[in-house]
């Protein structure tokens, strides 16, 4: 009966011994075979013949498929004919073909990907090498698995697309291929970007240095006396203005945030309003809010609860808590999705991904002082597209840039002691940017908003500067600032408890 000698992928060589029987000398061996399952009930011309060249006793079969079991038989060819047949050998199988191996090559990498807000994103490699490696995928250093989210195929080109993406999604995702023992990591960095190119706070609108305002504001919040009913206000805060001309304000004594839309002769109670407190439908001495589009919702700074909170923009009864522990005062979102919250006990602003407490100092933090590595009492904040920060450094009576990644800031505004001089700014509070880099600061000790253009050592008046009042012309204790998309300017005038809106005349 034959058997195997050795089997690979493609041959099997095979031996066996003659009958005891049989005197006569053989001169060679007719060698049958077929695969396992084919021709069980036909005959014996079915089977495949080779023959050996001499009377050895061994023939390697070559050209099989692998992966395929095999029966064989032999017979032996003596002069005066032919043999009885061998019994049918046990059933052998070919082994599993091996790809020839080659250097593993990367052809051609994938560049940063940049991608808006909801689209779908693809990374792509093109690589050389057999085997083909095992592939695994990384975002910010944690492994991810194949879902809805993510997508991956890796033959000739390793692919990963990002479905529907998310701000939270832009970061470093890094193939692992892995070859044997060689593993090669390769880096890509995606950033999704905004639909909208101006910051929050910011405009649309281009902006010269020489623009003006309306010298006289129109009321669009309160404006009816301090209290709580809905047609009023009690020492607004911050603010901002959506894209729909809807005012957000953080109405601090009476422990809610409001929002008018455009035109409304009254506001509507979309966080807290239910009495000072720290329950999660309750505020306590709201400083700042921003809207959240990421998840269609507000984020707030309840100051004595010293915590942010996040509220549903719509029909919200509750909210949650965002960061706790955090002497919060100002807070604004960028482009790219991430939070910055200024502490104004630690006289820093921290960056905070959305939904992770542990936040990044990105302005100050190193104690109070008046060097330009250090703040005191930052209030309000503006970040532009290239995630400059610039801070309302209210007790230095400053305006501050801090470029990405600086360890020093920049004086944009003020600086030079408390007054009313244009070079002087006193108690600095709502601080917007337009696209020329013109800072615009609202001061809480000067009933005016000033204007510094770019590298200006003095500033100009764009509203107010008439005197503490109530005129049309007049603010007393101007507090937050925001610009619609229009470019009109909106100031919160802190004890007037009331929302000026001041027209763009002339751009």
């Amino acid at each position: 009966t034959p058997y195997a000698k050795n089997v690979t992928d493609n041959n099997v060589t095979l031996g066996w011994a003659d009958a005891a029987r049989g005197t006569e000398k053989v001169r060679k061996y007719k060698v049958m075979y077929r695969k396992v399952g084919e021709n069980e009930n036909e005959t014996e011309e079915k089977w495949t013949e080779v023959y050996t060249n001499s009377n050895q006793k061994e023939l390697i079969i070559s050209n099989l498929p692998s992966e395929t079991t095999f029966v064989f038989k032999v017979q032996s060819i003596t002069a005066i004919g032919l043999s009885l047949i061998s019994d049918i050998s046990e059933p052998m199988e070919t082994l599993t073909k091996k790809e020839p191996r080659t250097p593993l090559a990367l052809k051609q990498t994938s560049s940063d990907v940049d991608v808006l807000h909801t689209k779908n994103a693809q990374i792509t490699f093109e690589i050389d090498g057999l085997p083909r490696p095992n592939i695994t995928w990384l975002f910010n250093g944690n492994p991810i698995q194949p879902s809805a989210k993510y997508q991956m195929e890796a033959r000739y080109q390793i692919i990963l697309n990002v479905n529907k993406t998310d701000f939270v999604d832009s970061g470093t995702y890094t193939a692992v291929i892995e070859y044997g023992i060689e593993k090669l990591k390769v880096p890509v960095k995606m950033t999704v970007k905004g639909t909208s190119m101006s910051p929050m706070r910011g405009t649309e609108a281009s902006l010269s240095p020489q623009a003006q305002w309306s010298p006289t504001g129109i009321t669009v919040a309160g404006g009816h006396g301090q209290g709580g009913a809905l047609n009023q206000l009690n020492a607004p805060c911050g603010l901002f203005v959506d894209k729909d001309g809807t005012v957000y304000i953080a109405d601090y004594f009476n422990n809610r945030v409001v929002a008018w839309p455009s035109g409304a002769t009254s506001g509507q109670v979309v966080a807290g309003g239910n009495g000072a407190g720290n329950g999660l439908n309750q505020l306590y001495f709201p400083t700042d809010m921003v809207a959240d589009r990421r998840t269609d919702s507000l984020l707030i700074c309840d100051r004595i609860n010293r915590r942010v909170v996040r509220w549903p923009h719509r029909n919200g009864t509750h909210g949650e808590i965002v960061l706790s522990n955090i002497d919060c005062w100002g807070l604004t979102i960028d482009y790219y999705g991430f939070l910055y919250v200024s502490d104004f006990r630690k006289e820093e602003v921290q960056r905070y991904k959305v939904g992770d407490p542990k936040g990044t100092v990105v302005a100050g933090g190193n104690g109070q002082g008046d060097r330009l590595d250090q703040l005191h009492w930052p209030s309000f904040l503006f970040v532009t597209q290239d995630q400059s920060v610039y801070v309302g450094d209210s007790s230095n009576n400053r305006v501050v840039k801090w470029t990405k990644g600086a360890q020093t800031a920049e004086l944009v505004a003020g600086g030079n002691g408390k007054g009313s001089a244009m070079n002087q700014v006193n108690n600095a509070c709502g601080v917007v940017v337009d696209r020329m880099s013109t800072v615009y600061v609202a001061e809480f000790e000067n009933p005016r908003v000033m204007r510094w253009p770019q590298e200006s050592s003095v500033g100009d008046v764009v509203a107010g500067g008439n005197g503490e009042g109530y005129g049309a012309n007049q603010l007393s204790h101007s507090y937050g600032l925001s610009f619609d998309r229009n470019g009109d300017l909106y100031v919160t005038d802190h004890t007037n408890f009331r929302v000026q809106k001041f027209e763009l005349i002339s751009s």
